[in-house]
């Protein structure tokens, strides 16, 4: 099994928004998508990681800046 390209992530993650895409995740979030406890908690743990990334990525080139 290949894993899927970067572009295709919202094809699998339908209810995740790109990064740095504001708060509207927490909406899908709490609306009636028909997901279960567990299909919540794993797509909070996935916007979690992302907002990490994103602030990561932010960090990383505000000291790249500072340094060149």
């Amino acid at each position: 099994m290949n894993p899927p390209a970067l572009g295709q992530s919202s094809a699998l993650f339908p209810n995740l928004e790109p990064a740095g895409g504001g708060g509207k995740a927490a909406v899908l979030l709490s609306g009636s998508s028909g997901l279960t406890s567990s299909d919540m908690e794993l797509q909070k743990m996935l916007i979690d990681e992302r907002m990490r990334c994103e602030n990561h990525k932010t960090n990383y080139q505000t000291l790249k800046v500072e340094h060149t």
